[in-house]
């Protein structure tokens, strides 16, 4: 087989040009700071992909205090934006 050619779209995952969300903690807290306003919705997902607690979002800040055993969780963001996930320790 010959294949020859230009590639003119990027191949594979692309990231994002800018983040939605800005997701962050501190100890056991959760922090949010959006760009914008969003009414959505955040999910935090154990490493079992269990949905451990859930919140809603108005506005374009949240803080929460989850109150969940330390570790590695995914907090999945979702909004009339789209849909974010990324992870974060909770101690």
């Amino acid at each position: 087989i010959n294949v020859s050619g230009t590639v003119t779209q990027p191949v594979g995952i692309e990231s994002p040009a800018t983040e939605p969300a800005k997701i962050f903690t501190a100890g056991n807290n959760l922090h949010i700071d959006l760009n914008s306003p969003v009414n959505g919705q955040v999910y935090l997902i154990n490493l079992y992909g269990q949905q451990v607690k859930f919140y809603s979002l108005n506005g374009n800040k949240a803080d929460f205090s989850p109150g969940v055993p330390s570790g590695l969780y995914i907090v999945r963001l979702v909004s009339q934006n789209g849909i974010q996930s990324t992870k974060v320790w909770l101690k």
